[in-house]
């Protein structure tokens, strides 16, 4: 299945966010401490401190599962669709559907992920609204497409 123009869209979309907070990284390793902050607790608060090379990890992550989800992206078969039946007459749709999911997922994954390692390169504590929000764009964005590749059956 060729992914349309919104899900080329926010694949490099993600891939400039990906790649900017590795450059942004890459340029400031010299200059961060030792010790940065690597974990908040559910109101932003600093409560685990490791080593910079933890903040390599994180972006490791980041891609490990960019990376991950791209290749599932491309075997819409291999896809555990639930409760939807997929037929040849909706099997475009849906599969539209849930690759739009996937896409919109790694765009959300890259930007919470880039903005947890901006956070701890410049060592500040996340605001107040980046748990609920966070949490409202990812299951806000996995509600509307699943509802959507439903209504395509």
């Amino acid at each position: 299945m060729k992914p349309a123009f919104l899900d080329r869209l926010l694949n490099a979309l993600a891939l400039l966010v990906l790649a900017g907070i590795s450059v942004f990284l890459a340029a400031r390793w010299q200059a961060l401490p030792s010790r940065v902050p690597m974990h908040y607790n559910a109101f932003g608060e600093i409560d685990r401190w490791g080593s910079k090379t933890s903040l390599a990890a994180l972006l490791g992550v980041a891609w490990v599962l960019y990376g991950l989800l791209s290749v599932i992206g491309r075997f819409p078969a291999l896809w555990n669709t639930g409760g939807l039946q997929i037929t040849e007459a909706n099997q475009t749709r849906v599969y539209a559907a849930l690759l739009h999911l996937l896409s919109s997922t790694k765009l959300l994954m890259a930007l919470v992920f880039g903005f947890l390692a901006l956070c701890s390169i410049l060592a500040r504590p996340l605001p107040a609204w980046f748990m609920p929000v966070t949490l409202a764009l990812l299951l806000g964005n996995l509600g509307g497409w699943m509802l959507r590749a439903y209504r395509s059956q």
